[in-house]
């Protein structure tokens, strides 16, 4: 009886299993990052150096860097992106240095056309844009910006692999900044003013 026993137990041990595990659900959702290098918008202030040269400062430029999330269900030809950014344009010298840059967040949303190409909109909201000029020997200058929202618009070519997405999208901002004070030798003042801080931008994103 006893070795009926052990005979069966192996049987069922070795025997092969009728049912299949169930794959765990893949997440959909993704940490994302992004970088652009974009132009445009009004020159808001120049830097001029002792050798002749200057450089304009932009309220489009130069540089933005963002993090954020990433949802796609790859079954849907629809995703989306939203992320916190650093954007910022820049001329130093050993004497001073111009620096106009801001937090913005951003939405877009993108409808893919197959697996490669894919168009995007989405909303841009602009926090703490600023203005600053410092140079030795003589008052700061800063002017601060109101919170702006900004329409933008994207085209985009990437692709995906596994978890991983890549694409590399060509943007367009449509940015209008009002000033909100001007700080000048630590007095402040209104101004009724707005620079245009449109621009055009090339941005590589990667989400895992």
């Amino acid at each position: 009886m006893k070795r009926l026993i052990y005979i069966s137990l192996l049987a069922m041990a070795f025997a092969p299993c009728s049912f299949a595990a169930k794959p765990a659900p893949e997440n959909d959702f993704h940490v994302a990052f992004q970088l652009g290098l974009t132009g445009g918008g009004d020159s808001i202030a120049t830097a001029k150096y002792t050798n002749g040269d200057s450089v304009s400062i932009h309220g489009g430029g130069l540089f933005e860097l963002g993090f954020g999330a990433y949802y796609h269900k790859p079954s849907v030809p629809v995703s989306a992106l939203l992320t916190i950014n650093y954007h910022v344009d820049q001329a130093s010298a050993k004497n001073g240095n111009v620096q106009f840059d801001r937090w913005p967040l951003e939405f877009t949303g993108y409808f893919h056309i197959n697996e490669s190409w894919r168009i995007g909109a989405g909303l841009r909201h602009v926090m703490n844009a600023k203005l600053k000029i410092d140079k030795d020997g003589e008052a700061s200058t800063s002017v601060e910006y109101r919170d702006a929202n900004s329409p933008l618009v994207e085209v985009a070519w990437g692709q995906e692999w596994g978890r991983n997405n890549y694409w590399v999208g060509l943007r367009y901002v449509h940015e209008n900044l009002k000033v909100d004070k001007v700080t000048l030798d630590g007095m402040s003042y209104g101004v009724d003013h707005t620079d245009d801080g449109s621009h055009l931008g090339v941005f590589a994103h990667y989400a895992f």
